[in-house]
């Protein structure tokens, strides 16, 4: 099963190892439904979910797929003029978290879905 994690850069710049494309790794994740219905896997970076009740497993999975995607705003190099664009670009390697300079990693990872853990409604 393939599922999508997005991290935030700033944590990421914080205090994480890099990864790349073909990795084996074990990440805390939490699998959460918003009240909008969407279902999406958080990190559970910092004890996000530490005081929720929320269920968190440590997920082992492959990185099958890394972007980044960072916001550009109108009047800044490489935007095209329009407010707020969102650049989304391929990467084989994140490096470790000094220095990062990107608004969000997505990393697709594939998983074995019975180790995940359980759904659980959440507006964090």
């Amino acid at each position: 099963m393939l599922i999508r994690v997005e991290i935030y850069g700033g944590l990421h710049a914080c205090c994480h190892e890099g990864f790349s494309v073909g990795d084996q790794v074990r990440w805390q994740l939490a699998q959460v439904r918003n009240s909008r219905g969407a279902i999406t896997f958080e990190l559970d970076d910092h004890g996000t979910f530490e005081c929720t009740g929320v269920p968190v497993a440590a997920v082992p999975a492959l990185v099958a797929r890394i972007q980044y995607r960072d916001r550009v705003r109108a009047g800044q190099a490489g935007s095209s003029g329009l407010a707020d664009e969102v650049r989304v670009q391929d990467t084989v390697h994140v490096p470790a978290g000094t220095d990062f300079d990107h608004d969000w990693i997505i990393a697709t990872l594939q998983v074995d879905a019975r180790s995940l853990p359980p759904l659980a409604d959440w507006d964090g």
